[in-house]
């Protein structure tokens, strides 16, 4: 796919993902006797999950290139960030719903796509933790991979820029050590953002401690 199109297609489906109406949840209620999950899924996760998932193995294997050594705004940076939120979470509606509905569908006999099921305290709480385990992990494999490979993030690449590691190949060991700072920081997101508005380059914290940067990139003409 070329890559203009290729850029068209994946910003249509974050427009669809914002515009249509979402009506998933997944929620667990725990009182003193037992816990409540409820899990919904809509008709827009299961169609344009599976087209984010396909998006990212159509990256363009165009070579990028560094074009200016102007600084990346940080709202440019947190635009891009919550373009990765929409596509991730979209991604995880599809990745953790649909195993569930076809299993109480195996059980049931009826497939529906809403669920509310009881369960002991102990039940529920393994179910939370593993989600929670299994979102955070999604999330750091997705920015942890495209560091790998040099590649940026879907929402970098639409916001037109990707992270360097300043003539340093990115390691598995020194990949894994910027992932883990930058989602420690969501966290501390106001005070992260606020502190990178006072830096010369206007770059968060743990773009310095692991000597990487943001550039604006573009398609090489070789």
């Amino acid at each position: 796919m070329r890559p203009v199109k290729y850029i068209f297609l994946v910003w249509g489906l974050v427009i669809l993902a914002v515009v249509i109406p979402d009506y998933s949840m997944f929620s667990f209620d725990c009182d003193a006797e037992d816990c409540r999950v409820m899990m919904s899924l809509s008709l827009q996760d299961i169609a344009i999950g599976p087209a984010f998932i396909f998006a990212i193995f159509l990256i363009p294997r165009k070579e990028m290139a560094i074009y200016t050594d102007k600084v990346v705004g940080i709202w440019r940076r947190v635009g891009a960030f919550y373009i990765d939120l929409i596509i991730i979470t979209t991604i995880l509606g599809t990745m953790v719903s649909l195993p569930l509905f076809f299993a109480e569908f195996y059980r049931n006999g009826e497939f529906q796509l809403f669920i509310y099921r009881n369960m002991s305290i102990t039940s529920g709480r393994i179910m939370q933790a593993g989600y929670t385990i299994f979102t955070l992990g999604i999330w750091f494999y997705y920015y942890y991979k495209h560091l790998l490979l040099n590649r940026p993030t879907l929402g970098q690449r639409l916001m037109g820029y990707q992270i360097y590691g300043n003539d340093q190949p990115w390691t598995k060991t020194r990949g894994f050590k910027r992932v883990s700072w930058a989602l420690l920081s969501l966290f501390l997101t106001p005070i992260t953002t606020f502190l990178a508005f006072f830096t010369d380059n206007k770059i968060f914290w743990f773009d310095k401690k692991t000597n990487s940067l943001p550039k604006y990139i573009k398609y090489s003409k070789t």
